[in-house]
């Protein structure tokens, strides 16, 4: 099918939306730092920690991603490795993914505005895009031809400082692993 305005529609509509998320996002991560104050980009760089945490389902993975920590949403950065092994049903398989993404901090922006009063925990609701790696241990089938691929995760993610003053993380997403779990390393 041809649309007179947006061209050809049908996969590569998908294709282009992703690309159109992508670039919004990288755009958002270069652009808002260039706009604050100095104090104020100290303020958000004194923010910023490495997230390191294991994933489950389906099968085991880990990822590590860097997070600079606003007052009202993230920019972030992030690696994903999964694998599934074969006993649990079909081949296995080893997915690497890497990508960038912002989320809203909608328990933090609460806090500020005193609808509630939880400093301790937040919960993120964001988007990550980017690229994957899919390979299959003793493959015939069609991913061997074109291993890489493009990925969305929107993700939920919570949030809770302990009284050591280190931060634990639960998110649940939807690309693999997705289910993840670790803490935060302030840099």
């Amino acid at each position: 099918m041809f649309h007179p305005v947006v061209g050809p529609v049908g996969i590569n509509s998908f294709s282009t939306i992703i690309r159109s998320v992508r670039l919004i996002s990288l755009t958002m991560i270069v652009l808002i730092p260039l706009t604050l104050t100095h104090a104020q980009q100290r303020y958000l760089l004194s923010r910023n920690v490495l997230q390191v945490g294991l994933g489950l389902i389906p099968g085991v993975g880990a990822q590590v991603g860097y997070i600079s920590r606003g007052d009202f949403f993230t920019t972030e950065g992030t690696f994903y490795v999964s694998l599934i092994p074969g006993f649990l049903g079909g081949e296995s398989t080893l997915t690497s993914s890497g990508g960038a993404g912002v989320s809203i901090r909608a328990l933090n922006i609460l806090n500020i505005v005193e609808l509630t009063d939880l400093p301790e925990y937040n919960l993120d609701v964001g988007l990550r895009v980017g690229v994957s790696y899919f390979y299959a241990f003793h493959a015939g089938g069609a991913y061997t031809a074109n291993p890489f691929g493009l990925f969305t995760d929107l993700f939920v993610r919570g949030s809770r400082t302990l009284a050591s003053g280190r931060v634990i993380f639960a998110e649940l997403g939807f690309h693999e692993p997705l289910l993840r779990g670790g803490i935060w390393l302030s840099l």
